[in-house]
């Protein structure tokens, strides 16, 4: 199994082989993403401070659908750059200089990767995932590896 996306998984998961069916074609989709991601000049960006979490505010700026997992699994790319509250008026703004999709690359939102579409419920109807909103604000973390992720829940559209 890719012990880069099991990290994420919670242990339960890791030992049930919950996930074994998909875990070849989520694997071939993590590489072809990969493979298409361009590399930056600030590849050493990417690699410092690996010993400390890197968790703040990211305001995402575009979605770009992928290959579906399976029928229950859509998924997307996100774009992103990181935001911060101002204290006295409470909206969000641009931290300057911040961290972008630009020098990190682009964020995977977990939670498509590690349920279904349907989020466990029954439903009567056909249900698929949408992708989380542009201008929606999340908690990115980036990885020891210098990947961007967020674990946000996605709005789900039922098709009849």
């Amino acid at each position: 199994m890719d012990q880069e996306l099991l990290q994420f998984l919670p242990p339960g998961q890791k030992r049930s082989g919950m996930i074994g069916p998909l875990n070849e074609e989520v694997n071939r989709a993590i590489s072809r993403t990969r493979a298409n991601v361009a590399r930056t000049s600030t590849e050493t960006d990417r690699s410092m401070d690996r010993l400390v979490p890197q968790v703040f505010s990211a305001e995402i700026t575009s979605a770009t659908a992928q290959t579906p997992l399976s029928a229950l699994r859509h998924w997307w790319t996100y774009e992103w750059k990181e935001v911060e509250r101002d204290a006295t008026g409470g909206t969000w703004s641009d931290v300057s200089p911040g961290r972008t999709n630009s020098g990190y690359g682009v964020a995977w939102n977990f939670y498509e990767l590690s349920v279904d579409d349907d989020g466990g419920n029954t439903v009567t109807s056909t249900p698929v995932r949408l992708s989380i909103a542009v201008g929606r604000v999340v908690t990115m973390h980036i990885d020891p590896a210098g990947r961007p992720w967020f674990n946000e829940v996605n709005p789900v559209e039922i098709c009849t």
